[in-house]
């Protein structure tokens, strides 16, 4: 352990009242990720279970936000116990529970997610909730605080990295904390406070500073890998609160610009459709609810990555939506920018036709597309005799005129990728978009979210307004970037006759320019052998 470590464990289990118990009941650790917060719990939970601090019949859990994390942490704590032979004698993993057996003390371990069936009728002598930023609500938390009436020597530890919301219950108990060790209010001798944090008005980029809300850094961990975070934090505008919250311990807006008007204007060059015609491309599909926009984007990649733009909005009511979206949809109609389709809804029909002659027009590799109303998009499709088939559902015809179908899951671990995807063609000025207006106001009102796991990903609930192209975008980008290389169908034999070709057309001497005599042909014992195949 190191010593910061070690100053943690004697803050919480030195402090004893006049029984001579632990004076600590509940315990406050906040710091940057990467920092082994995980093999702490670990440890903490081995010293309740068979260390210093266990005893009979004790219950302890480590609580987690989803089942992955919850697993996690119960992997730590398993990997320890196979890699000690005497703990290994004494305590029995059941992977299948996430639970750690003590027979000779009649204790456990057990690892709880929030979405456990049973929250109550616990009576633990200690619990560990980790990343409890990340919590979507307080019940685990609240079963577990108030499961310790019956416990002599209860404890309860909150391990985490800060949350972005400035009302959630971890930046209630993060402030509390603050006033404890600035010695404001009502002292409370039962909390150890531990907050690790690079100060909020302070530079992020500042290296020197790093450290208080890192321990470990320049230890187990490594100063490159932050560099390397911060300066993609400084490359990416919707990367930074994400480096401010993750690595420097800073409670942020979790709502960030993904793109900045200079670098989408510095895109806005033309898109030239004839010169496109035959390309591969992929598409991204975003299909509407009743009186959104339906979006189609499909991308060209190269050098520079062309982008074409395909929406729809329905008729009715459209003054009254332009007004209520801030949107000159009349005009982007009248321009040839947005599609308006009959009716108090987007007729799918409208979209199968232009996918038809899309397909006839570019070499569609596939089309991303998110699950919501799809199947209705199906009907459409069949209604309209579209020729294409759903990946992992239809076998693949082998033919490359069927169109090509994707589900992209509108979750962090595909969308953050894809998003990253395209924010770097974007600020590294490799999209042509044309300024499509209806484009530009997505991304102008486009935000990214994320996660305990540094995951982004475009927020519609969160956005300043109408998304939808901008989402089709960005799955677009994602497709194009998992999508296979073209398959090289040329031979080597054309290369061959490429090369043939050009000695039979070599240029005759100069004037003056003595000609060598050709070497007698060798012969072979069955057919003349040709000097000019030496060279291959």
């Amino acid at each position: 352990m190191r010593e910061w470590q070690k100053q943690i464990i004697r803050d919480i289990y030195d402090p004893v009242d006049k029984r001579g118990l632990r004076r600590i009941r509940r315990v406050l650790l906040t710091m940057a990720r990467k920092n082994a917060k995980t093999t702490l719990i670990a440890a903490l939970v081995l010293v309740h279970l068979v260390g210093p601090e266990s005893g009979q019949q004790q219950q302890i859990y480590s609580a987690a936000n989803d089942r992955e994390q919850a697993a996690i942490i119960y992997r730590a704590c398993e990997a320890m116990v196979l890699m000690d032979d005497d703990l290994a004698m004494m305590i029995k993993p059941v992977p299948s529970r996430k639970r750690l057996v003590c027979h000779f003390n009649g204790s456990f371990y057990q690892a709880l997610s929030s979405d456990a069936k049973t929250k109550h009728g616990m009576n633990p002598a200690v619990w560990i909730y980790d990343e409890l930023a990340q919590a979507l609500n307080q019940d685990l938390y609240d079963a577990l605080d108030t499961s310790q009436g019956t416990q002599l020597e209860p404890l309860g530890i909150v391990i985490s990295t800060q949350a972005r919301d400035p009302l959630s219950l971890m930046s209630v108990l993060v402030d509390d904390a603050r006033k404890q060790l600035q010695g404001v209010g009502v002292p409370d001798p039962t909390l150890a406070a531990f907050v690790f944090e690079v100060p909020a008005d302070a530079d992020p980029f500042d290296e020197s500073l790093w450290h208080l809300a890192n321990p470990a850094l320049g230890d187990f961990l490594s100063i490159e890998d932050m560099r390397a975070e911060a300066a993609k934090a400084k490359r990416l505008p919707s990367m930074l609160s994400r480096f401010r919250n993750l690595r420097l311990n800073q409670q942020v807006d979790g709502v960030d610009q993904i793109f900045v008007p200079e670098d989408w204007k510095a895109c806005g060059m033309p898109v030239n459709r004839a010169a496109l015609k035959g390309s591969l491309c992929y598409g991204g599909l975003d299909l509407s609810a009743k009186r959104d926009l339906t979006a189609l984007v499909l991308v060209f990649p190269g050098p520079i990555t062309s982008v074409l733009v395909r929406c729809w909005t329905p008729e009715h009511e459209l003054d009254f939506r332009a007004d209520r979206d801030r949107a000159p949809y009349r005009q982007w109609i009248d321009e040839g920018h947005l599609i308006a389709v009959p009716g108090k809804s987007i007729d799918y029909d409208y979209v199968a036709q232009e996918i038809a002659a899309l397909a006839s027009e570019f070499q569609i590799g596939a089309i991303a597309y998110d699950a919501w109303n799809m199947h209705n998009m199906k009907r459409a499709l069949v209604n309209q005799g579209v020729s294409h088939w759903i990946e992992k559902e239809d076998e693949d015809p082998q033919d490359p005129t069927c169109t090509k179908f994707v589900n992209w899951r509108q979750g962090m671990r595909t969308m953050s990728p894809a998003l990253e995807t395209t924010e770097l063609a974007v600020v590294e000025h490799r999209v042509a978009h044309g300024m499509h207006p209806v484009l530009r106001w997505a991304a102008s009102n486009a935000v990214a979210i994320g996660d305990a796991a540094g995951n982004r990903m475009p927020a519609k609930h969160k956005a300043r307004n109408r998304i939808d192209p901008l989402v089709a975008m960005v799955m677009a980008f994602g497709v194009a970037a998992i999508a296979p290389p073209p398959e090289d169908t040329s031979s080597i034999f054309d290369d061959l006759e490429k090369l043939q070709e050009a000695m039979d057309t070599k240029p005759p001497p100069a004037p003056g320019q003595k000609v060598p005599k050709p070497a007698p042909e060798a012969k072979d014992e069955d057919e003349e052998y040709d000097p000019r195949w030496r060279s291959l």
